[in-house]
């Protein structure tokens, strides 16, 4: 089966561990309309049991739901081409921030994936119902204010490896300069006499060259004058 909707049960409130894994081929996963649906397990599509992110779904949506958290293992979001979040309001903390610090990023992995649909005066809400700071306050407008900007290393891992290689970059780069405005004299000084020598010793190589010029030109003299 590629496809599954659930719409109207009203009495589904959790989605348990490994509810989809016999469903391997699935690609779109609908469910509307749960109003008492609070929770879908990590492990629902067997990313945890199985050490790999499920990542054959392209379309997920729980719209009318009251899910306020999902986690970043539950499937490999990255892969999806529509994430349909018109829930009844999400938990604005740490266990969002994967999700939520993303949105407003440059390279945002999740912002052209994200859709908040309203259907019958249901969904389309996007916004936070907790901590209190942030109650009522769209995600994109706490998007890097939660849990101090922090980002899924699922998601953002080699962007991140980037970043710190170009801090240490430049952080060497920096460091050489002040090293060289702090010792420039002493630099100077050092290139100057290294060149003063170099002429020095190219002179005696210069004045050797000559000398044993012209004493082969003695020599030859000398035995001309012999013979």
């Amino acid at each position: 089966m590629k496809f599954l909707y659930i719409s109207g049960c009203k009495n589904l409130t959790t989605i348990d561990d490994c509810a989809f894994c016999n469903f391997s081929n699935l690609e779109k996963l609908e469910i509307w309309f749960t109003p008492n649906l609070t929770n879908i397990h990590e492990n629902a599509f067997g990313s945890i049991s199985s050490g790999k992110l499920y990542s054959k779904l392209t379309d997920f949506g729980i719209s009318g739901s009251n899910i306020s958290s999902v986690s970043e293992k539950l499937f490999d979001w990255s892969k999806a081409d529509t994430l349909d979040l018109s829930t009844k309001g999400f938990n604005c903390d740490c266990s969002m921030a994967w999700l939520i610090n993303d949105l407003k990023r440059l390279n945002s992995v999740f912002s052209k994936k994200v859709h908040f649909v309203q259907m019958n005066g249901i969904g389309a809400k996007g916004k936070c119902n907790s901590p209190p700071e942030f109650n009522g306050k769209h995600l994109y407008a706490v998007s890097g204010k939660i849990c101090n900007g922090k980002l899924s290393e699922l998601y953002h891992s080699s962007s991140t490896t980037s970043a710190i290689f170009w801090i240490f970059f430049f952080g060497i780069i920096f460091g050489i300069a002040i090293i060289c405005f702090i010792f420039q004299k002493q630099i100077i000084k050092f290139v100057y006499y290294r060149i003063i020598s170099q002429q020095e010793n190219d002179n005696d190589e210069y004045n050797f060259f000559q000398y044993s010029s012209l004493k082969e030109e003695d020599t030859i003299s000398a035995s001309v004058t012999v013979y």
